[in-house]
């Protein structure tokens, strides 16, 4: 009986599609107790700090902006992740570990530890049709976002960031930058913010290139 509860349990709350994974990188893993835990969590959602970050999607008909939202409480160090609506690809998990670890990192060096935060990562779809993205692209964003709650400082307005992220903070090259511009654009966005080494020109829409998490802040964060 007890089986057949935690079944049901998993298909009720499978819509958000969370994994817990350990900020040391460790496998993901689900159990019973995270279970448990995620479902105190998601009726105590006001126990986290969040901010919103956005990103630019592709998808077979175009491309979209979506929001990611993220949030951060005391805690002992877990990363929850909670997708709805949005279908990915394997890079997906590895790029989230890989954003909150740059983000502990740069934090690390102005003195502040992430290690004592929960860290959730929100990903949600407000259209009507399913999305599939590449998750690669939301790196720099998830990492900035992070860092924003921790320095308390807020994200400048009208303004994306596109760019994979490697563990020490380097912004990574992605693909079609100049195609999400353009989407960016047709969205209100007017700071379109890329890897270096990938700047287009777009008119109407102001694109700035960085190299790392350090040049990103100052252009991304106020």
């Amino acid at each position: 009986m007890r089986d057949v509860y935690l079944l049901f349990i998993i298909l009720l709350l499978s819509s958000y599609a969370f994994y817990e994974i350990n900020l040391e990188l460790k496998d993901v893993k689900i159990s019973i107790s995270n279970l448990k835990e995620e479902i105190a969590n998601i009726s105590k959602v006001n126990s986290y700090k969040y901010a919103t970050v956005y990103f630019v999607g592709l998808t077979e008909n175009g491309g979209v902006v979506l929001p990611i939202k993220i949030g951060i409480r005391e805690g002992r160090g877990n990363l929850f992740i909670r997708i709805n609506g949005v279908t990915y690809n394997e890079d997906f998990q590895e790029t989230v570990k890989r954003a909150v670890l740059a983000s502990k990192k740069f934090l690390k060096k102005k003195g502040k530890d992430l290690g004592n935060f929960d860290v959730v990562v929100w990903v949600e779809n407000p259209f009507m049709n399913p999305i599939y993205v590449e998750g690669g692209s939301m790196g720099a964003s998830i990492s900035l976002g992070i860092i924003s709650l921790v320095e308390n400082k807020k994200i400048k307005n009208s303004t994306i960031i596109t760019g994979g992220i490697s563990a020490n903070g380097t912004i990574l090259k992605v693909k079609n930058v100049e195609e999400k511009a353009k989407i960016a654009k047709n969205y209100g966005i007017r700071k379109f913010i890329v890897p270096k080494g990938q700047f287009v020109n777009i008119s109407g829409i102001d694109v700035v290139e960085v190299a790392d998490l350090e040049e990103a802040e100052r252009e991304f964060l106020s």
